[in-house]
């Protein structure tokens, strides 16, 4: 019985799963031990699978976009002996000769197919299979030799080029990989672009760009003046946010001492409530680790509601505490809020410090 979403009523049913996306790597896992409240036993029934042609068809959802939607199998790992003890080897094939070997432990040995056929499968593993892949490979050799003189290479992400190797669908060729939207190279991978390109002739790019789509077109590789620029200005503002950071929390240290000096707490800094996810993402951002802002504080995560105003820290959260000083000093750049003051700057009593330490709800002021 299952509680039916049109009509709200318990119904009986038949509850099954449908795959959306398709791997490119398929693992099946069979069910060869049995787990019963004082009994562990192994299943020993034969299953039968294919080497090649596993069609997902009748198992894919309607809105799955995949092509290819057939596979081969490359490995199998076989149990042998019962449930409390056994041993384990694995059967897999090469690409290069398309021969099946057995690896057991350090011993590996040539078999034949139907020696994997026959195995007792515990785990299997299938390849997503391109039926005319060969045909494309067999063009891409003869405009390769067709072109070998060519004088204005077209560059390829290698990324991708690793992708249409080997796997069945590599999507569209993705130079955004290494190239700026200013059409030149992203500034942090200028000392390293040829690592990541691959040059080509046109009639290669040709081919690819017709049969897998993608963008954008590139036969001339420079640094993107524009991008280096940017990336200048945002390290000039992370090392000046930093820097006046620690000027302000060196002020605040000191006058900490100031005041312990004196023994008093009158004119004692504010303490602000601060949500932690966001210091630790502009902490992020200034210590250069992160090339994005981390955007207006937001304090939503660590305070309440009530009577329709956001005003007061939440009993269970967690959350850094502030100087006034060093909220003043976030407040002006990013906003944001909502402001959460701890304390005021104003003489605290006993109750006071008590409150404090017990973190309890604490009212905006």
């Amino acid at each position: 019985m299952y509680s039916c979403e049109k009509c709200g009523k318990l119904r009986n049913g038949i509850k099954y799963c449908r795959v959306v996306e398709l791997p490119e790597v398929l693992c099946i896992h069979l069910k060869r031990f049995r787990h019963d409240s004082m009994i562990y036993t192994k299943i020993g029934s034969y299953v039968s699978f294919p080497l090649v042609d596993l069609d997902m068809m009748p198992f894919i959802h309607k809105d799955c976009r995949d092509k290819v939607r057939s596979y081969d199998l490359f490995a199998c790992i076989v149990h042998y002996g019962r449930a409390g003890s056994g041993h384990y080897v694995t059967y897999a094939l090469n690409s290069l000769n398309q021969q099946w070997y057995e690896y057991d432990d350090e011993n590996v040995r040539q078999v034949d197919a139907t020696t994997v056929q026959n195995a007792e499968a515990y785990v299997l593993f299938y390849r997503k299979k391109e039926a005319n892949i060969s045909e494309t490979y067999e063009t891409i050799r003869h405009l390769l030799a067709k072109d070998q003189d060519y004088l204005l290479p077209f560059y390829i992400s290698r990324s991708w080029i690793n992708r249409f190797f080997y796997v069945a669908e590599p999507g569209p060729i993705t130079n955004s990989d290494f190239l700026c939207k200013h059409g030149g190279v992203l500034p942090h991978h200028w000392s390293v672009i040829n690592e990541l390109v691959c040059p080509v002739p046109e009639s290669v790019w040709q081919y690819l760009s017709e049969k897998y789509g993608g963008s954008p077109v590139c036969n001339i590789l420079y640094p993107c003046r524009k991008c280096q620029l940017e990336d200048e200005n945002l390290k000039c503002r992370q090392r000046s946010e930093k820097n006046k950071f620690l000027q302000v929390c060196a002020v605040v240290a000191l006058f900490d001492c100031v005041i312990k000096l004196k023994r008093s707490e009158k004119d004692t800094d504010a303490i602000y409530a601060l949500n932690p996810n966001w210091f630790r993402d502009w902490e992020t951002f200034v210590c250069e680790k992160s090339s994005e802002p981390p955007g207006p504080i937001s304090n939503a995560g660590i305070s309440t509601t009530k009577n329709g105003v956001t005003r007061l820290l939440r009993r269970d959260c967690n959350n850094f505490q502030v100087s006034e000083s060093i909220w003043n000093f976030l407040y002006s750049i990013y906003g944001g809020g909502p402001e959460l003051v701890i304390r005021s700057n104003s003489t605290m009593n006993t109750d006071d410090q008590i409150s404090l330490n017990n973190k309890p709800d604490v009212t905006f002021v």
